[in-house]
């Protein structure tokens, strides 16, 4: 089995979870500006950035530390700008799991 996992969720897992202690990693991504936060077009970005901030801000320090959250950052589109972006879905072939017989 494999799995794509964020390194903010890997050191989470890693800190709580014993039975990382048997998974390996196999390859690793450079590092990414932040994670970011997606939401649907329909949304008020501005709106949501500001309620995550309030969030974040009325957050206790030790929550914050658990979650690893220091702040809501706006980043400029550009900081993304030239890292490798996977191709959309529907121009990538859907493949059929290997069966376990």
């Amino acid at each position: 089995d494999l799995a794509a996992i964020d390194a903010v969720t890997w050191d989470m897992l890693t800190e709580w979870e014993p039975w990382t202690d048997r998974l390996e990693i196999v390859a690793t991504t450079e590092p990414t500006p932040a994670l970011p936060f997606v939401c649907a077009r329909e949304i008020d970005a501005l709106s949501l950035r500001i309620a995550l901030e309030h969030a974040v801000a009325d957050m206790s320090e030790q929550d914050k530390c658990i979650l690893r959250l220091t702040g809501i950052v706006e980043l400029s589109e550009g900081a993304y700008a030239g890292l490798p972006m996977p191709r959309p879905l529907d121009s990538q072939p859907l493949q059929s799991p290997p069966s376990r017989a």
